[in-house]
């Protein structure tokens, strides 16, 4: 199954280019499946500005889990580009990016990864704790 989309945005799609904190533009990712090339993510464009709650939905194998890992810069594309608050996140060393995923991002994957000994609340503070945020900036 592929993920396709030509825009996928919260907000009217002229406003949404402009005023984009996250900026996914003509994502392409295939993989290799014995001889056979397998397009995963296929012309993807999202516009998520800052503020936005965005949920990714789909069935089974349509590429949700590939697309965030592109979006987060822990995989690249075959072709496209992502950038957060303007900054092209593939122009980046790992360094530069673990920094933008403890301080910019986050995301609840499917099987939540949650610390059974604290409560909701407590896993969802947890890596603000770490990041030593204070409560009030929270």
């Amino acid at each position: 199954m592929t993920l396709s989309s030509s825009t996928a945005t919260a907000t009217p799609q002229a406003d949404a280019k402009t005023q984009a904190l996250l900026t996914a533009s003509q994502l392409n990712k295939t993989v290799q499946v014995g001889e056979q090339k397998l397009s995963i993510i296929k012309d993807v464009d999202i516009y998520v500005n800052a503020g936005e709650f965005v949920v990714i939905m789909g069935k089974s194998g349509s590429g949700k889990s590939t697309l965030l890992g592109l979006l987060a810069a822990l995989d690249y594309p075959d072709s496209g580009t992502v950038s957060l608050a303007g900054q092209m996140l593939s122009s980046l060393d790992e360094d530069a990016l673990a920094v933008i995923r403890q301080q910019d991002m986050g995301f609840v994957f499917q099987s939540f990864h949650l610390l059974p000994t604290l409560t909701v609340a407590e896993n969802i503070a947890f890596p603000l704790d770490i990041a030593r945020v204070q409560t009030h900036h929270r």
